[in-house]
């Protein structure tokens, strides 16, 4: 039996847990209002409230509009098995998630809500379609897919895309009950490959040389060069933003630091 608060699992959460099963989701207000909504094998069949029926969409939307406010209501999920339409209309269960979360956007405009991820909880891309998705999330996803197939979190996103960290956070939200991004299974981390420069070679053909035998002396002459050496133990981890132009700018200014200072000892 699944029950509680709509404060700590709104309506959307509750519908995306109930998934495949049949049955009636009862959500009753502090005024003791009843909100009967029916569901089965991800279809919604229609609404009623206090045993009105619900008649089209329009009533629908204004009922889930209401429920945004009464945040103190409880729910309670009844699993029976339920065969034909309640009303003249029906929708997917993604679009009544959808049609659900859209009070909870206008209502958490400016702040937080407590059942939004952590900022840094990292999501990736599943490859699910997007299709489903509407305007509304429309720009944002075209903005932030890059950033969810390699993996990221809203608090990175609202470094670099042009939205508020409460609509990242909504939209972050929306997206994983559509099943669209999921949650990453570790924290990204990306290992600097580690390149056998002409130094590490010599370094390595010494080694080499000293094992041959080690009765006979090797005298090795002092280069005025230090020779700085590299074990894989000391390999750099890096978190990196996929930017070629920063990696470019970066050579380029290597590059030019170089040729001052080469200039400045002839």
């Amino acid at each position: 039996m699944l029950f509680g608060k709509i404060k700590s699992i709104p309506l959307p959460q509750v519908a995306k847990m109930i998934g495949d099963k049949s049955g009636i989701i009862e959500i009753t207000t502090p005024e003791n209002e009843l909100y009967k909504f029916f569901f089965s094998k991800r279809l919604f069949l229609g609404a009623e409230k206090q045993n009105v029926l619900i008649e089209n969409i329009f009533t629908l939307r204004s009922i889930l509009s209401e429920l945004s406010e009464k945040h103190e209501s409880r729910f309670l999920f009844k699993e029976i098995s339920i065969e034909s339409k309640i009303s003249g209309f029906s929708l997917t269960l993604d679009q009544f998630i959808i049609a659900s979360l859209h009070p909870l956007k206008i209502k958490y405009q400016k702040t937080t809500a407590d059942f939004y991820p952590d900022p840094d909880t990292v999501f990736i891309n599943t490859g699910t379609d997007t299709s489903c998705i509407g305007c509304d999330f429309l720009l944002f996803w075209i903005e932030a897919q890059p950033f969810f197939s390699r993996g990221t979190s809203a608090k990175e996103l609202s470094k670099f895309l042009f939205f508020s960290l409460e609509d990242i956070l909504y939209y972050t939200y929306t997206l994983n009950l559509l099943d669209i991004i999921r949650l990453a299974d570790k924290k990204r981390v990306f290992q600097l490959p580690l390149l056998k420069t002409p130094q590490m070679q010599n370094v390595e053909n010494k080694t080499e040389l000293a094992l041959v035998s080690s009765s006979t002396p090797i005298e090795e002459k002092s280069s005025p060069y230090p020779v700085q050496t590299t074990t894989e133990s000391q390999a750099i981890q890096l978190y990196q933003v996929d930017n070629q132009q920063k990696k470019g700018l970066l050579r380029r200014l290597i590059y030019g630091f170089k040729n001052f200072f080469r200039k400045m000892y002839e």
